[in-house]
């Protein structure tokens, strides 16, 4: 048995193949760029990082002054990878904890317990302020996670601290502070990073 087609009916075929093709490409192409909550998340949260924004000047960071005087503004960064920074100016520096002068970001992804996680930041301080960098609940009674204790270098500096998760933390209920109310004077922190590890 021979099929012919009539010159017709070979460019409604072909019109109709064309037709069904795009419309699998685009459904292909929307799929893959849905999340199962759709949402996607930040490029540093997909990437591994536990934090949203690395880039502490992103709406991703907030500032909490309780006590004290503080200000923040742009500052060049200490390397072509990290040209910006931010510049916390504290003017009055509080004298019931750290806490009192805080920029911070909430986690992106759960905790468990047993769990290493590395924090890494660079930062300056031409008056040699001290910095707190703290994972600790939302909300009270503000239960510690992890807490290190660093007085900062005039020049630029990479930080790390390595530690193991003394509890299960939901994503939700958890966040990052970096605590600058100690003393009075100039703080440039860029490029934090926060990430699960595997131990070598």
């Amino acid at each position: 048995m021979r099929i012919i087609l009539k010159p017709a009916g070979a460019v409604t075929i072909l019109l109709a193949f064309f037709l069904i093709t795009a419309v699998a490409v685009r459904r292909q192409t929307a799929d893959a760029g849905t999340l199962p909550n759709r949402e996607a998340l930040p490029a540093a949260a997909a990437s591994g990082n536990l934090l949203a924004d690395s880039d502490i000047n992103s709406t991703a960071w907030g500032m909490i002054k309780t006590a004290g005087a503080a200000h923040a503004e742009p500052a060049p960064g200490p390397n072509a990878d990290l040209p910006d920074a931010r510049r916390f100016v504290v003017t009055l520096p509080s004298t019931t904890g750290s806490w009192d002068i805080q920029c911070y970001q909430s986690l992106q992804r759960p905790l468990k317990r047993g769990s290493h996680i590395r924090l890494t930041f660079w930062a300056r301080s031409p008056q040699h302020c001290p910095l707190a960098a703290v994972i600790e609940q939302v909300n009270e009674p503000h239960a510690r996670y992890m807490a290190k204790d660093f007085v900062l270098s005039p020049q630029w500096q990479q930080y790390v601290v390595d530690a193991v998760q003394n509890a299960d933390v939901p994503s939700d209920l958890a966040k990052l502070d970096l605590q600058l109310a100690q003393k009075a004077g100039t703080i440039d922190i860029a490029g934090v990073s926060l990430r699960a590890i595997t131990p070598s």
